[in-house]
């Protein structure tokens, strides 16, 4: 997690947001010491609505050089989902060899 700044995100979901804790989950390979992926899960007082449009744009500030993320709102969690590297699919020219 070397370009997500989460201390700076927490701060501002605590002024934003109020919220209390947060858990943090990641998904390794087996082959990598890097994580795939990342869940950040914030818990808040549901009672305060969440805009994510402008949830997402101050996020962009502390979240780069990821493949993708996404935001989720639940009961009363807000789930940050980081995406850090998709697989890609090996390519196949299909050459043909011949005999001459």
């Amino acid at each position: 997690m070397k370009y997500v700044n989460l201390s700076r995100i927490y701060l501002e979901m605590i002024s934003r947001y109020k919220v209390t804790t947060f858990d943090v989950t990641s998904r390794m390979d087996e082959t990598e010491t890097n994580p795939a992926e990342t869940m950040i899960e914030f818990y808040y007082d549901n009672r305060i609505p969440v805009n994510i449009p402008r949830l997402k744009s101050f996020l962009t500030r502390y979240i780069r050089f990821v493949d993708n993320y996404f935001i989720t709102v639940e009961d009363s969690k807000i789930i940050i989902c980081i995406i850090f590297r998709q697989k890609t699919q090996k390519m196949d020219y299909g050459f043909e060899f011949s005999l001459n």
